[in-house]
């Protein structure tokens, strides 16, 4: 596996994209009465919990793109 830069990037942008889908995600399960969000989420703490793990890992993978 060949390690560039770039990489740090692409994997920065795929976490921004996930942390998106996943805050679409939480407001549709704290704002709709849709019962399959509810069945399929049943703790919304732990999906918000990874939307900011998402949104940190990709704001240090930025940051030391920058850096290095």
């Amino acid at each position: 596996m060949v390690f560039t830069a770039n990489s740090l990037v692409i994997t920065a942008s795929f976490c921004l994209v996930v942390s998106l889908l996943e805050a679409w995600l939480l407001s549709g399960l704290r704002y709709s009465q849709i019962p399959l969000f509810k069945r399929m989420f049943p703790g919304y703490q732990y999906l918000l919990k990874s939307h900011i793990d998402f949104i940190l890992m990709a704001g240090l993978l930025f940051i030391f793109f920058l850096l290095f």
